[in-house]
């Protein structure tokens, strides 16, 4: 029996970030969400989104067309921030 896989069945990987956010990036949409894994579902089901920040303070998820930081010094320290970037999708 050979068992294949679709699309949907591989899923979308992130590399999170706690206390960090990006620089300098593009939002491509901002809104509420109840939680870091809601943020990065929502980010997961767009095609134009390549990371996303979380605030879980206010439970605010920011999409962002690029997510690599291409330095560490973009990075930057934010006490309550995730940033999230899409690695696998």
């Amino acid at each position: 029996m050979t068992v294949t896989k679709s699309d949907d069945d591989v899923g979308t990987l992130f590399k999170v970030e706690e206390n960090r956010f990006l620089f300098n990036e593009s939002t491509i949409w901002e809104g509420n969400v109840g939680s870091l894994l809601a943020c990065s579902q929502t980010c997961a089901r767009r095609d134009d989104c390549r990371g996303a920040h979380f605030w879980s303070d206010h439970g605010t998820c920011s999409l962002l067309s690029e997510g690599r930081a291409r330095n560490s010094n973009q990075l930057l320290k934010e006490e309550g921030c995730f940033y999230l970037e899409k690695v696998r999708y």
